[in-house]
Order: C-alpha cells, then sequence, then structure tokens
C-alpha cells in the first residue's frame, strides 16, 4: 500500500469536526439564543456590580464628608481629599468597563433608540401596574371602608376628585405617554454614561463633577 493513501476505514481529521450541514436550523438558534442570553446576563450582573460598588462609594463619600466638616485645619483635609480622589478613580474605571458592556448590549439590541424604546415600553408597563394595583387600587379599597364613608361632604369630593385624577393619568399611560417625559431631542446618539447612572440611579455628578 502506497504510504500516501489513507484506508477507507480511517478518518480523517476533517471527518472527525460536525459537518454544520448537518446540524439543524432549530440547534442552531438555540445555540445562539443561549449565547445572547448569557451574554445579557453578564451585562446585567456588572450592571448590578456598578450599582452595588457605586452605592459602596456614595457611602464612604459621605462619611469622608462628615469627617472633613469637623476639621478645622488643611492637612487632614488635603488626606481625605486624596482619599475621596482614590475612589473616584475607581469609580470611573468601574464605570468604564460596565459601559462598554452596555453599548455592546444595546449594539446587539438593533441600536440606541430600539434600546430606549424598550425601556421606555418597560416603564410604562411598570407605571401601569403601580396605577391600577397600587394608587387606584389603594384608593377604591379606601373609599369602600367605613372610614371614606364617615366623610364630609369635601373630603367626600377630594378624595372622588384624587381618584379622577389617578384614572386620567392611567388613561394617558394607557396610551404611552409617559408622566414628566420631555421630547427626548436632548439625548445623545450614543449611549453616555450620563445615561447609564440615570438608569441605574445612581448621582452622576457625586463620580463626574468638575
Amino acid at each position: 500500500m502506497d504510504e500516501h493513501s489513507t484506508p477507507n476505514s480511517q478518518s480523517t481529521p476533517h471527518d472527525s469536526f460536525l459537518d454544520l450541514s448537518e446540524v439543524s436550523d432549530q440547534a442552531i438558534e438555540s445555540t445562539i439564543s443561549e449565547q445572547e442570553e448569557l451574554k445579557s446576563t453578564f451585562v446585567e450582573e456588572n450592571e448590578r456590580q456598578l450599582e452595588r460598588e457605586i452605592k459602596r462609594y456614595e457611602q464612604s463619600i459621605a462619611k469622608l464628608k462628615k469627617i472633613e466638616a469637623k476639621r478645622e485645619d488643611e492637612s487632614p483635609k488635603d488626606g481625605l481629599n486624596e482619599l475621596i480622589d482614590k475612589w473616584r478613580k475607581a469609580a470611573k474605571a468601574a464605570s468604564n468597563y460596565v459601559l462598554n458592556d452596555a453599548k455592546l448590549k444595546i449594539y446587539r439590541m438593533g441600536g440606541i433608540e430600539e434600546y430606549r424604546k424598550k425601556q421606555r415600553d418597560s416603564r410604562l408597563r411598570k407605571l401601569r401596574f403601580e396605577y391600577d394595583t397600587s394608587a387606584l387600587g389603594e384608593l377604591d379599597d379606601f373609599m369602600r371602608s367605613p372610614k371614606y364613608k364617615s366623610l364630609g361632604k369635601a373630603e367626600k369630593e377630594e378624595v372622588e376628585e384624587r381618584k379622577r385624577a389617578i384614572e386620567r393619568m392611567g388613561e394617558k399611560i394607557e396610551h404611552g405617554e409617559m408622566p414628566g417625559e420631555g421630547s427626548g431631542n436632548g439625548l445623545s446618539k450614543e449611549f453616555s454614561m450620563e445615561e447609564l447612572y440615570g438608569q441605574l440611579n445612581l448621582d452622576y455628578d457625586l463620580v463626574y463633577r468638575k
């Protein structure tokens, strides 16, 4: 037998790999879906980690400010300022890391406009739930209670007006209107650090103030 020939029973390195054509579309889609879910979970965990770090940072700064306010001489203040700067640099480093991951996630979602639309829709769903089950529901319960029945005419009218105001706001939310929402023209074309902090309910100025 020719030393360069290969017996039919012997597999080649290529044969050891699965032919892509043999993989079903469903299997491919399932794998992609799992990968995207893992990436999304990874970014969300990073966001939660940033929130925890910044909260600790805020607490540390608050303590340092209290100490600084009690000191009158300059030298201890200088030391505290250095420590504040150290914490601020650490917070910025963590923020930059999470912002980059967030931008990647937004890109995969279809871009900044699609991302903001989904964020807005999510807030609207939350508001609908709060108005339907919390504000309006609690007021309805109160209006069925003996305490409401014991109120005077003017007080009852005030409660009823409050209910009508909640219902009007609920109708606006149902039609896609966000309370206190501006035109959105001032938003950047890119996802910014300030927007990230706003969504995480963190104090942007505390870390990035001039």
